[in-house]
């Protein structure tokens, strides 16, 4: 039988054995908690700044790019001249259409390759 004892595991019982005074780890671990909650309050704080400043950074690119989509997006890719051909077919006669279906089917690919 192998009598050597790994000294990280000696000290950690030796650590078990000691008496320990209920209040003051009560009062350690809530100023713990107290830290953690004030570290995180910060930390959130600064990642909404900066998404923030961000955002009004980015608001009239976006807008260009959201406003140039609404203009393009609808456009036909063929024309029908009967009317209600042309609407039945609206949903994927056009670059909306094309692009929605197309990342379907990646989405489909993405899945079924993921299995």
């Amino acid at each position: 039988m192998n009598v050597d004892h790994d000294p990280r595991l000696e000290r950690l019982f030796a650590t078990a054995r000691e008496e320990f005074s209920g209040d003051a780890f009560i009062a350690r671990v809530m100023s713990e908690i107290d830290r953690l909650r004030r570290r995180a309050t910060v930390t959130w704080t600064i990642v909404g700044v900066l998404l923030v400043a961000l955002a009004l950074l980015l608001t009239p690119s976006l807008t260009a790019a959201v406003t140039l989509l609404t203009q393009v997006l609808p456009v036909s890719l063929i024309e029908i001249d009967n009317r209600h051909v042309a609407e039945a077919l609206a949903p994927v006669n056009s670059i909306a259409g094309i692009a929605g279906l197309t990342f379907l089917l990646l989405l489909f690919a993405i899945r079924k390759l993921s299995r």
